[in-house]
């Protein structure tokens, strides 16, 4: 067996992995009563051995080729224009209605 040097292995993220996979176990075999609730002995036996089989599966099992980064001008993007300034046509001045002045309040009373 040949390790590629492009393979990328996550020994640790399978060992996360194994000990929610025990742990899941450990629930299930609760839930079909295989396992008293409180016990501990099958629950270390259960994350242990969900760990080592994840662990194992991580190292030696089949893993994706690492991703290549997305070549330069492809994709929906590279074809459209997209100014970078705005446009040059001026547009008519804004002008905002002028609004009510308050009376002043009065003072307190002397």
């Amino acid at each position: 067996m040949t390790m590629n040097a492009d393979i990328q292995r996550h020994p640790i993220r399978g060992a996360f992995w194994g000990l929610l996979f025990g742990i899941g176990l450990y629930f299930l075999a609760i839930g079909r009563k295989f396992v008293a609730f409180g016990s501990w002995a099958p629950l270390i036996v259960l994350v242990l051995a969900g760990v080592a089989i994840n662990v194992v599966w991580s190292m030696f099992g089949p893993a994706k080729r690492a991703k290549a980064p997305a070549p330069s001008g492809t994709g929906p993007l590279a074809t459209m224009a997209i100014p970078l300034e705005p446009p040059s046509v001026p547009s008519p001045p804004v002008t905002l209605p002028e609004l009510p002045t308050l009376p002043p309040e009065p003072g307190p009373p002397t």
